[in-house]
């Protein structure tokens, strides 16, 4: 029976000295994932939650008729907010909140800055698909990179994945944020001044 399983990559850097390098396994997706897939194929609307609980219209979900003829649904565009700084894509966070389904943002999270208790955000990066070499699975992966540019420690202890869908189908499409995976890590990572962490969320069929 195949499976969809994810991996957190951690690396944390000091210049092109590697501190720490680990992988913990993900098991984070939360109903936002399954609320997508199912009006995705039924075309009924169950309303992904934004990151402050607000309902949005699903995956391709049609939600009503506006005045002037066209219809509400959402689809997955995504647009900058993943850039530098944005606050979708890989965000990291200092809360230990045990992991819900029911969650729609991280417990507490690490703000972009360079200030105290905060981490520079680079530009979410996709790796293309792969296909591995006995052509049974198929992978995908998210990677950022989180710069402590403060005089003190940072402590993450918790990581999320966070789109940025439009969910109206008018004239002007509208974009919200959501959480789609949350995971509280296994031990706490703690980012000293001057160094890099790298998250890489890895995304894989296992048959």
């Amino acid at each position: 029976m195949g499976c969809i399983v994810a991996d957190v990559e951690i690396i944390i850097y000091d210049g092109n000295h590697i501190v720490l390098a680990e992988t913990q396994p993900a098991h984070s997706f939360i109903q936002n994932f399954t609320r997508d897939l199912h009006s995705g194929f039924t075309g009924i609307n169950l309303g992904r939650l934004n990151l402050t609980g607000s309902p949005r219209c699903a995956l391709y979900a049609y939600c009503s008729t506006i005045t002037s003829g066209y219809s509400v649904d959402g689809g997955f565009g995504f647009r900058h907010q993943s850039g530098v700084g944005g606050s979708a894509g890989i965000v990291v966070g200092s809360g230990d909140t045990p992991f819900s389904v029911d969650q729609s943002d991280l417990a507490s999270t690490i703000q972009h800055g360079n200030g105290a208790g905060q981490l520079y955000r680079s530009a979410l990066i996709f790796t293309n698909r792969a296909i591995s070499p006995d052509e049974q699975s198929v992978s995908m992966a998210f990677a950022r990179e989180f710069a402590n540019n403060s005089d003190g420690e940072v402590t993450v202890r918790e990581v999320g994945l966070i789109g940025a869908p439009w969910y109206e189908g008018s004239l002007n499409h509208r974009y919200d944020h959501h959480l789609y995976a949350r995971d509280v890590l296994e031990s706490p990572i703690v980012v000293a001044p001057g160094q890099q962490l790298k998250i890489d969320y890895v995304i894989r069929t296992v048959l």
